[in-house]
């Protein structure tokens, strides 16, 4: 019976064995024992994260602003003996990447290349102790000097790179790297918001900047209170615009500004043409003086009648070009003074000046009042003021006629009490009626590359020369009206 007993035993030992060793050879994986002491270390850890994240946030609560956050990481007893912190910092998409220095009293900013930026970034990435040597940085444009750590941070928006030194060549310490490591998991929360405020903050810097420069006086109101303006009483006031979904601005524009500045743009081109003149006239006269002697000179031979009339002509032509020069001298003069002028003189001289554009446009003077001299009518006024206007109207109506086969432009002069009216009128296709209420407001234009100043400008210009311009109703083409005060220095 023991017998018997015994070999089921032997025969039940001998199946446990197979079945263990066909187990053995199996791919079942074993499961690993758990490594107590390594979760105890993660939950110590984690636990000294959490305090820590606590004290940087009582400390830190307060901060919207990335520079001031990063200054007062000096303050932390663990970084107290560090003397300076990089901040690269790149938006995704951007070609260039900002470099913020830090000490415990300054703040520098450079600009540098992506290329560099991806580089470096990599190189901390692989790094296991994210300790690095000044030989590191070769290439690059950053003032680091000795070892340093580094740590990187990836966001949604934006990649940043964290860079510590003491500026010294020692190496760094263990308890630096350790507090790095577990430093950085807590900082990655607070630096991404406060990059994107950053950003946020340089956006509305820039815009402050464009509003206040604008040529136009504006308001913003929000909820009937004015929030921003860029008058004076305003610009110093910081501006803080938060939109979400109930928000209702209002902005008003006042264009009173606008046309101060565009005179301003208007005298500078002015003054430009007048210098510009000034070179043609010095480098033209000299040789216009010796064909103009040479010619004289060729008269006094003896030529027989074909000839004479030749030189003649060539001596008539060359001082034509001696007066058109001296004219436009005049017509764009930059002294602002008021002098008699002959209306009919600089109204020829512009067509002459606008000869590229109103070469096929025929031209037709009309004198309403027998008061007034057809070849001579005088004002006193300012001759590059009035010059301006005449160029814009002329060059408006060519502009607008330029598709016809037979363009004209009809000019007429009328008295009208103590006012000289003149008419600007073309067989153009007209302003609609939907338009004329904008035509004079600055930066209106229907033009494809037209800047909207000319009319505003040419308003302005009548109203400076005591007159006005206005735009007349008509059934062909469109039709200005400049009326400026008649008369000149003896009346």
């Amino acid at each position: 019976m023991e017998n018997s007993s015994s070999s089921q035993n032997q025969k039940i030992e001998h199946s446990l064995n197979k079945e263990i060793e066909l187990l053995s050879q199996s791919k079942i994986k074993k499961p690993k024992l758990v490594n107590l002491a390594k979760v105890e270390r993660t939950l110590a850890q984690s636990s000294k994260q959490f305090v820590y994240t606590k004290k940087l946030f009582k400390n830190f609560k307060d901060d919207t602003d990335l520079h001031s956050f990063v200054q007062k990481l000096f303050k932390l007893r663990e970084l107290k003996h560090f003397s300076k912190i990089h901040l690269l910092v790149h938006e995704k998409g951007e070609r260039e990447s900002s470099n913020f220095e830090y000490t415990k009293s300054t703040i520098n900013s450079t600009k540098f290349s992506v290329e560099i930026f991806t580089n470096l970034f990599n190189s901390i990435k692989k790094s296991k102790d994210r300790s690095f040597g000044e030989i590191s940085l070769k290439g690059t444009p950053f003032d680091i000097m000795g070892t340093f750590l580094a740590h990187e941070f990836s966001f949604r928006f934006h990649s940043v790179i964290l860079i510590i030194g003491r500026d010294d060549f020692l190496p760094q310490q263990k308890e630096d790297k350790f507090f790095l490591k577990f430093l950085a998991p807590i900082l990655k929360n607070y630096i991404e918001p406060l990059v994107e405020n950053t950003k946020e903050a340089e956006q509305i810097k820039m815009f402050k900047k464009v509003l206040e420069s604008s040529v136009y006086s504006f308001r913003f109101y929000k909820d009937k209170a004015c929030i921003f303006s860029n008058t004076s009483e305003f610009k110093n006031k910081p501006i803080k615009i938060n939109i979400d979904s109930s928000s209702h601005f209002l902005i008003d524009i006042d264009n009173s500004s606008l046309l101060d500045q565009a005179d301003i743009f208007h005298q500078e081109r002015v003054t430009l043409l007048g210098d510009l003149f000034n070179t043609l006239k010095h480098e033209l006269s000299n040789p216009l003086f010796g064909l103009q002697l040479s010619s004289e000179l060729l008269l006094l031979e003896d030529l027989n009648e074909d000839q004479h009339e030749f030189v003649k002509e060539i001596n008539l032509s060359i001082k034509r070009s001696q007066d058109i020069i001296e004219n436009f001298k005049d017509l764009y003069d930059d002294n602002l003074e008021f002098k008699d002028l002959n209306v009919i003189e600089i109204l020829n001289e512009v067509f002459t000046l606008t000869k590229s554009k109103s070469r096929n446009l025929k031209r037709l003077i009309h004198i309403d009042n027998e008061q007034l001299n057809e070849s001579q009518i005088i004002i006193n006024s300012n001759s590059t003021w009035l010059a301006q206007i005449f160029f814009n109207l002329i060059v408006n109506a060519a502009e607008a006629c330029q598709e016809l086969s037979s363009p004209q432009l009809e000019i007429s002069f009328r008295l009208k009490k103590n006012s000289l009216h003149i008419s600007f009128t073309d067989n153009g296709p007209g302003i609609n009626e939907e338009l004329i209420r904008d035509i004079f407001t600055p930066f209106y234009t229907t033009k494809d590359k037209g800047t909207g100043l000319g009319l505003a400008i040419c308003k302005n210009l009548a109203k400076k020369l005591g007159g006005q311009l206005n735009y007349l109703q008509t059934s062909k083409g469109a039709s200005f009206d400049l009326v400026l005060p008649y008369g000149h220095s003896d009346n």
